[in-house]
Parts: C-alpha cells; structure tokens; sequence
C-alpha cells in the first residue's frame, strides 16, 4: 500500500494569498500526516497496527469500520464509502445484536492499539444525506417520509439514477436533513462510533440540498416567523400568515424571493431585504444537524472542524 501524506496548512489565506500572509509575517504550522485508508483490513489486524506504528499520522480517516453503517444499518462488511459493498448482497447482510456487540469490541480493541501506536486521532467515514434500501420491504417509518424531495414532488437521487447499478437493485436515497426520524437515525449511529472507541466521525455529503418536503417546509416558515414581523411578512410577500407561505420552486437570477405564496405559481419577493434568507436558513440548519452529530460523540466537550463552509471534518475536544 503506498501512503499519501496530505498537508495542511494552518490557514488556507496563506496558500491562497503567500504576498499578503508574508507581509504580516503570521507564523506557520507544520504540515499534518492525514491518512485516508477506506480498505477493509483492519479489524483484527496485529500486522497493520505494526504498519501503522512505522510512521503514525496524526489523523487516520477509514472508511465504514462502524458498529452500525448510516446507509444500511449494521452490516457483515467494513470500510469503503458510499458506492461500497451494494453489488454483493452478501456484503449488506444484517448483523445480530450479538455481532453488533462482538464489532463494538474489535473496534475497541482496534482503537486502542492505533493510539498506542501512536496515532492522534481515528475516524470512520459516514454520510449526512444518504441511505439505502428496499420500499416493498421496509417495517417500520416508510421510505417516503425519509427523503429529500424537489420542487416538482419527485425524489431527490444521486447523480440521475434511484436505483444505481451498483446498489445491486436497491433504492439510494437522498434524505431530508430536516426530518427528525433521519436526525435521530444519524445521532445512534454515531452514538455507537463514540462507542467503538473512536475520536470522533468524518460526514460526507453535507452540502444543502433544494428540499421542498414537509419538514423543511415548517422549518423555512419558522425561520421566515422569527425574521420576520406580520406587517413585513405581508408587505415583502403577500401574506402576512407564515403557514401561506413556502420555499420557492423558482429563483431568479436577478433576485432571490424569500417565499412564495402557496398556490400562488410568481414568487414575491424584496430584493434588498430577503435575497440571503433561504441561504441561511440553509445553514443553519447543516449546524443544527452537525451539533447533533457532535454531541452525540462527545457531549458539551465536541466542536467541529469546518474544511469548506459545505463540508465538515467532526472532532472531539481533548
């Protein structure tokens, strides 16, 4: 296996702007190993943790080497991403609680051994927005009321295809952030990372997503009550009542509405008051929804380590 070593600078106004950062003569950090290994050979595993011993990174990131995977539950297979183990059915099969138990302790035990020998910090991958399975199947809270929907009624999917040749005929699904059976959902699973032993979690796939669903419905119309007053709410969009009021399924590249009277096909809006307010609300919900992950993992000790401002690298505090 040939190791990668990813540098990271202290600040990224450094790289992009070297005259500027120089003339201030701001210190610099030394570069952080961060080392990415979505393999699958690392549960008990003496020969890796002597691999990793030779020359430890301060973060090692690995792929779904979890208790309970965020797209199919707790399965037989570990490591890789998103597009891993749906072409062998095999791969997915559902652990017992007894092995889901038995997968806690390896892990433990895994952990244990890569900060003896001398890793940082450990981090599985998971997903903000993203699972999989099959509708005809399911028992419990439907599949209908998990996903992301657009504008026109239809679901949200991943690239063009609801069910991609490498899910092996099952359904990936885009979720709703906004859904609190799917918060709830993130928050177990990474309860049971914490649990492994681990310091803390790496979730992908945190962009925003354009949902219209009823969830994210009633959040925009919480945010647009608290922003706004009765008077400016009728003044700015026709309707002072927040429940008239929806996510616009049209936005203007002149101008951004804010809402959108329901039944009403032209969005009102004010340009210089309300072209950023579905932006934040956005973003405040992503925050939401990352400090559930957090303290799910470490309580009121977590903080998260923002890469982008749409992607997002959790972390505990020592």
């Amino acid at each position: 296996m040939t190791r990668v070593r990813i540098c990271v600078l202290a600040s990224l106004a450094l790289a992009l702007t070297a005259p500027m950062a120089l003339a201030t003569r701001e210190p610099t950090a030394a570069p952080v190993y961060y080392l990415i290994d979505y393999k699958a050979n690392h549960l008990d595993n003496p020969e890796y943790i002597e691999w990793i011993r030779e020359l430890p990174p301060e973060l090692l990131h690995f792929g779904k080497d979890v208790p309970m995977t965020h797209i199919y539950g707790p399965i037989s297979a570990v490591g890789g991403e998103n597009q891993a183990h749906g072409r062998n059915r095999d791969d997915i099969r559902r652990l017992t609680p007894d092995e889901v138990a038995e997968r806690i302790a390896v892990l433990q035990h895994m952990n244990e051994a890569l900060h003896d020998a001398g890793v940082e910090m450990v981090m599985p991958y998971t997903s903000a927005i993203t699972f999989a399975g099959e509708p005809d199947t399911r028992s419990d809270d439907p599949p209908e009321n998990w996903p992301a929907i657009k504008a026109d009624g239809s679901l949200h999917t991943f690239g063009k295809l609801l069910q991609p040749e490498y899910y092996a005929g099952l359904y990936r699904y885009v979720a709703c952030i906004e859904n609190p059976a799917w918060r709830n959902w993130l928050v177990q699973v990474h309860r049971l990372v914490a649990m492994a032993g681990y310091d803390g979690a790496f979730p992908d796939n945190t962009s925003p997503i354009n949902c219209y669903g009823p969830h994210c419905q009633q959040g925009f119309r919480a945010y647009i009550a608290e922003k706004f007053t009765a008077g400016d709410r009728m003044a700015l969009f026709g309707a002072a009542d927040v429940a008239k009021l929806e996510i616009p399924s049209a936005w203007p590249s002149t101008c951004t509405p804010c809402a959108t009277v329901v039944g009403r096909s032209t969005p009102t809006s004010s340009c210089s008051r309300t072209s950023a307010a579905r932006s934040r609300w956005l973003s405040i919900s992503l925050a939401m929804l990352t400090t559930s992950w957090l303290r799910a993992v470490a309580g009121p000790r977590a903080r998260a380590v923002w890469s982008s401002p749409l992607s997002a690298t959790s972390r505990c505090a020592k």
